[in-house]
């Protein structure tokens, strides 16, 4: 996956914000921390890939994916289909996590690809995104967030959120 170069007022890219929010999402929604960071990576995963004219492994346009994978040496797991944030998740029922591409989104991998980047910014980074998008969500209900009001409220803080200066960096 390519990455977008950052700006010079930029602190971190959309991919990271985007997943931090759908793992908070998830957690006001009700989720338990490992769901919520699997939720959140399998989102942006999702959005990321879409944006670049890819679904689950394929970059040709109109070609199927394959889902779950029917190769011999995955395992099988069983699916349940949940509403998250206005579109359908896919969650392994025995480990409670979420699945995009054929694979399950861990929270190591969120730790990694996303909690991390945050850690670079500054040591309170993290805790800071958080509150802010706590006080974003107390103004809705639970059933008005889990719509798709939760990515036009994305859409809304995505961008600043993004900045030095919302880190306080200058």
């Amino acid at each position: 996956m390519g990455h977008a170069r950052l700006r010079a007022n930029e602190a971190i890219n959309r991919f990271p914000i985007c997943a931090a929010w759908y793992y908070k999402t998830a957690r006001y929604l009700g989720f338990d921390d490992e769901t919520a960071k699997s939720l959140g990576l399998a989102r942006a995963t999702f959005f990321a890939r879409a944006k670049q004219g890819k679904w689950g492994g394929n970059s040709r346009p109109g070609k199927a994916s394959t889902f779950p994978p029917d190769s011999s040496n995955e395992p099988t797991l069983e699916i349940e289909v949940v509403n998250f944030a206005g579109l359908e998740s896919h969650i392994d029922v025995k480990s409670g996590l979420a699945i995009f591409g054929g694979k399950l989104q861990t929270a190591e991998m969120f730790d990694k690809r996303v909690k991390n980047k945050f850690a670079n910014i500054s040591p309170e980074a993290w805790d800071r995104l958080m509150s802010e998008f706590e006080k974003i969500m107390e103004s809705y209900k639970k059933e008005e967030i889990n719509s798709h009001l939760a990515y036009r409220l994305y859409e809304d803080i995505r961008d600043y959120t993004r900045e030095k200066r919302f880190y306080g960096i200058e």
